[in-house]
């Protein structure tokens, strides 16, 4: 029986089921009666379950917030962890973004690699072994989430309901195995009033989990030398672009332009918001005001948190990654959000006790306002020892554990899961949550070809 071949044979229907699926815009919408994470991603929850029907599984729908598909008998059970739901569209698109073009040996969409077409492909593999008549020593459950890109509150509502897998993965990243997802914390710095220098607004980011690519500041005119300061902000060079506008009223605008990123991955981006409060402070001295002052002195545009002194990092899971993703200030108030990717031997609390008196000496309070504990899942267990063996195998490469500064299902499995897949090994990045998404129809089959091995093995091997 060769199971590779098996799956290769499913590539059609692979990428058709991909392509519509794509067409179900499944971003989290506003909640109605029935429909907890909007109408969308509980369409595309009941289209998948309708499927699965189809296709001969036994299948459970939990409020429209998750469901699952199983096939097979026995106490113990196999769990591939799925999202349904993408991200919000944003930028410019060559394409329309749910449209599942198939073109030019690509399946184009958001979705198409994260999360829907390797879900897609786990599914067909599941499917090829029932057809195949293997009978597995325990139940295998594709579980279907729909709200895992906002707060993965969906996979709570399920694990209260039918408790965690006793070995599962998610196709949800990297190949080969990430063992270890790192903290991820939001730390918010306010403070009330305005700010008594030359800045009288100050705006930057759309997100904090996102590096910001632009950011803008209103100057005071008559507190500064605005003649020197746009001169400097047009003749500037760094990473960012400046530019600056003067207004009738004698007011002058400076703005900057970075490079958006992932705050997973801080040094792949260009921060707007600390390239702009660093220009500000060294051109306005005394006026520029706390919020900039704190910025430039505690964060610029670093990634490691040296300046913040939380700079730190462990073997296991690796170093610190910070991002200012937004900043704030006009008449009533001023803040800043930070995002902080941290390693497993780190609590949040810890980090923000740090910050908490350096940010103090300019007027601002810190606050803790969402915190996700990390994950590490020993090298030794069971559920890596049996996927680096079908890693090795399908591959011929050797399989090791990696950590990521992002979060998955596996957070919610109890130490039962790690991320298998779905992005092989030495391929092009593509372009997931970002324009023009896309996914190689040949690295999905790659992925297919892991992933049937894969569950295979860990619904036949034998009981501890």
């Amino acid at each position: 029986m060769n199971l590779q071949q098996e799956i290769r044979a499913r590539q059609g229907e692979i990428v058709k089921t991909l392509s519509e699926l794509i067409r179900i815009p499944s971003v989290r919408g506003e909640p109605t009666e029935g429909c907890p994470y909007g109408a969308h991603s509980a369409e595309a929850l009941r289209w998948v379950l309708e499927l699965c029907v189809g296709m001969g599984f036994r299948t459970k729908n939990l409020g429209n917030r998750v469901g699952y598909a199983e096939f097979g008998e026995g106490e113990e059970l196999v769990g591939i962890l799925i999202h349904l739901d993408v991200v919000p569209v944003g930028g410019v698109w060559e394409r329309d973004p749910f449209s599942g073009d198939v073109a030019d040996g690509r399946v184009y969409g958001r979705g198409a690699e994260d999360d829907k077409g390797p879900g897609v492909a786990a599914l067909y593999c599941a499917k090829t072994l029932m057809d195949l008549g293997v009978e597995p020593k325990r139940r295998v459950r594709l579980i279907f989430g729909t709200n895992e890109e906002t707060s993965m509150d969906d996979m709570d509502y399920y694990v209260e309901r039918e408790g965690v897998p006793d070995y599962a993965f998610a196709p949800d990243g990297l190949y080969p195995i990430i063992n270890c997802e790192k903290g991820m914390a939001k730390i918010a710095f306010a403070r009330e009033g305005g700010s008594p220098g030359a800045v009288v607004a100050f705006e930057g980011g759309t997100a904090v989990n996102i590096v910001p690519e632009s950011a803008r500041a209103i100057l005071d005119g008559s507190r500064i030398d605005a003649a020197a300061v746009a001169q400097a902000a047009r003749s500037y060079q760094g990473a960012a672009a400046l530019e600056a506008e003067t207004g009738a009223d004698g007011r002058l605008t400076v703005t900057a332009r970075g490079r958006a990123a992932h705050a997973a991955y801080a040094p792949d981006g260009v921060n707007a918001i600390g390239a702009l409060a660093l220009f500000l402070r060294e051109q306005l001295k005394e006026q520029a005001g706390p919020l900039v002052s704190f910025l430039a002195a505690c964060f610029g545009m670093q990634t490691d948190g040296a300046a913040a002194r939380v700079r730190c990092e462990d073997e296991v899971s690796g170093p610190l990654t910070l991002n200012v993703g937004l900043a704030q200030a006009g008449e009533t108030g001023q803040s800043a959000h930070i995002d902080i990717r941290y390693p497993v031997s780190r609590t949040a609390q810890e980090l923000a006790d740090t910050l908490a008196p350096l940010a103090a000496r300019w007027g601002f309070s810190t606050a803790v306002t969402h915190d996700m504990p990390p994950l590490l899942v020993p090298e030794d267990s069971r559920i890596v020892r049996e996927l680096s063996a079908v890693y090795e195998q399908v591959t011929g490469r050797p399989a090791f554990c990696r950590p990521r500064g992002v979060g998955t299902y596996c957070r919610k499995m109890a130490g039962r899961a790690v991320t298998f897949g779905a992005h092989l090994e030495d391929t092009p990045h593509t372009n997931y949550h970002e324009p023009n998404e896309f996914i190689e129809i040949e690295n999905l089959m790659g992925h297919a070809e892991i992933c049937i091995e894969a569950i295979y093995r860990l619904a036949t091997m034998p009981a501890v």
